[in-house]
């Protein structure tokens, strides 16, 4: 069945250092999800930086307290999409990326 959808003439196909394969199986063999691998081309990026690592912090300290992005978002009210966006992609710094618009 796998092999059978990676056959479909809509998938995408991704380059990366001379091989070609669909977004579905370079997810799978990075153990990525395949929505990261689509949001990361749609975004623009292209060859080993669609399937790199990324720099997100598995926490972030900030007021004493050390809490994942996923934690701080449920004590402070912002989207987990808003703090990912505003600490890895904007560069913001911790307290403001914590505190701008936050509900609580």
């Amino acid at each position: 069945m796998t092999e059978q959808a990676n056959n479909k003439r809509d998938n995408r196909l991704v380059e990366i250092g001379g091989v070609t394969k669909t977004m579905s199986e370079w997810a799978a063999e990075y153990g990525m999800r395949r929505e990261t691998v689509w949001k990361r081309l749609k975004r623009g990026k292209v060859g080993e930086s669609v399937i790199a690592e990324t720099t997100v912090p598995t926490t972030v300290d900030y007021g004493g307290r050390s809490l994942t992005i996923p934690e701080w978002s449920a004590v402070t009210g912002i989207k987990k999409t808003t703090l990912y966006w505003r600490i890895n992609s904007q560069k913001w710094p911790i307290n403001l990326a914590l505190t701008k618009g936050a509900s609580r």
